[in-house]
């Protein structure tokens, strides 16, 4: 968790969410070693399908 709150700390692609008591999980860290916070933007480019359920969530 501390590495993770490193990386928030010091990417701006959480600057959007900073001060909304968001922290900012989940992100995806992509090949190129991209952060994203847009998960389910990310997964629907892959054409993945996203099965939520609950209070959690898969996909497929």
């Amino acid at each position: 968790m501390a590495v993770f709150i490193k990386i928030r700390d010091t990417n701006p692609v959480f600057d959007e969410i900073k001060g909304t008591g968001k922290i900012g999980i989940p992100a995806v860290v992509t090949e190129d070693k991209s952060v994203l916070i847009d998960w389910e933007g990310y997964l629907k480019q892959k054409r993945l399908q996203i099965i939520k359920s609950g209070q959690s969530c898969s996909f497929q």
